[in-house]
């Protein structure tokens, strides 16, 4: 990757962070990320550009940071004024509390100055070039140091959030060998487009923008021809691995590429995963380690419709209720999936041996008769699998994205 200065027909200077691939034996130049007008920027900080090529030389995905930590405050902020103002039309003037309790402050930490709303322009430079903050207070982040650090991991004086800063606590797996079939699209679904990047890129980046993450593990088809175009390519904290014939083959291959003691496993087709619940699962599994009652768990978000159980299984063929299931019992299972990479790994590996269905990473320890703790993340953390999931994720990128 490198750092680009275009100059349009306006006449204004704007930057771009560009990289460069080979296309049927021509070099394309493809646009990674727009960071917005030059002056702008150097007001901000006047050595942005020579930060922006250092993090390009070493392979950063601070990189990216900035627009990412500014969508998730900006859908925290969207979220709760959704609510506050449809309250402020629906009630007599005079009855709306002055601050709602319905959602609270965004859990991810970052300062409303940060952008200038959900439809400004250049995000903050600040955050491009620094760590994001935990919301965590110091006795919390002992919590998640003592469960998720290796034992004879060194402080070395900078304190746990300088460790954790600098080396992330967890190993993340994303499965990515799918053709997603449902999808209906020409490439498989991790490909498709949202803006300059695509789903894949969104995801890992995501995850790698979180403090707690250190590296990512991505299982890919052995004869993927897709990758090589994306920015991950050039990022040293992405590891691709030869993923199998199913997830889980996938799953399994990823996480024996993993080097930390607790590991999470991240759907690829999940580009809205919050910082914010990714922090509370490591955060309520460390805690829920404390009684040893669970062996780990995983995002879930409850069902909130009335769910009904066919006679038979559906196939567009007619099919009668055979009953209406107790929702306040049932759940989505979403991801990402945490728990002791060892046990993990012995889970899964018992599982094929048994020809058991393992269609996520809880169920494999489900079969072994352990507990896994639920975890309530985002409705929004959605899986993309058929065409309106990408309609719908390419709105709110859309809708709340900073644009440069």
């Amino acid at each position: 990757m490198y750092v680009e200065i275009k100059t349009p027909a306006s006449g204004r200077k704007y930057v771009y962070l560009k990289r460069s691939v080979r296309v049927n034996g021509r070099v394309k130049h493809l646009t990674v990320e727009r960071f917005g007008e030059l002056n702008e920027l150097l007001a901000q900080d006047p050595d942005f550009i020579t930060k922006l090529n250092e993090k390009c030389r070493a392979g950063s995905p601070d990189l990216f940071a900035a627009k990412l930590h500014a969508f998730e405050h900006n859908l925290q902020a969207a979220l709760s004024n959704a609510v506050s103002s449809s309250a402020a039309v629906a009630t007599p003037e005079g009855t709306i509390p002055p601050k709602s309790k319905v959602l609270g402050e965004p859990k991810c930490g970052v300062q409303s100055s940060t952008t200038k709303g959900a439809q400004g322009h250049t995000a903050s430079v600040s955050l491009l070039l620094a760590t994001p903050p935990s919301t965590l207070t110091p006795s919390e982040l002992k919590e998640l140091f003592a469960l998720y650090a290796p034992q004879d991991a060194l402080l070395e004086g900078k304190g746990i959030l300088g460790f954790i800063a600098e080396h992330g606590l967890i190993d993340v797996v994303v499965p990515a060998a799918g053709v997603g079939a449902r999808m209906g699209a020409e490439v498989p679904k991790q490909y498709l487009k949202l803006d300059d990047k695509c789903v894949l890129e969104h995801t890992v980046l995501k995850l790698l923008t979180s403090p707690y993450v250190r590296n990512v593990i991505v299982a890919l088809s052995p004869h993927d021809p897709y990758y090589k175009y994306t920015c991950l390519v050039d990022l040293k904290r992405v590891i691709r691995v030869d993923g199998g014939n199913e997830r889980v083959d996938s799953v399994l291959t990823g996480l024996k590429a993993t080097q930390t003691p607790w590991v999470m496993v991240h759907d690829a087709a999940r580009p809205l995963i919050s910082l914010g619940d990714i922090e509370q699962l490591l955060l309520q599994v460390a805690r829920s380690q404390q009684q040893g009652e669970y062996c780990g768990g995983i995002l879930v978000a409850p069902m909130t419709d009335t769910v009904k159980q066919a006679q038979s299984a559906y196939g567009g063929e007619r099919c009668a209720i055979e009953c209406t299931l107790e929702r306040q019992h049932l759940f989505r299972a979403l991801t990402p999936q945490l728990f002791p990479r060892s046990e993990l790994i012995d889970a899964i590996e018992q599982g094929l041996q048994h020809k058991a269905a393992l269609t996520d990473e809880a169920s494999a320890l489900e079969r072994q008769g352990k507990k896994v703790l639920l975890v309530e993340g985002s409705p929004l953390n959605f899986k993309l699998t058929q065409p309106s999931d990408l309609l719908l994720t390419k709105a709110l990128l859309s809708y709340l994205a900073p644009r440069c």
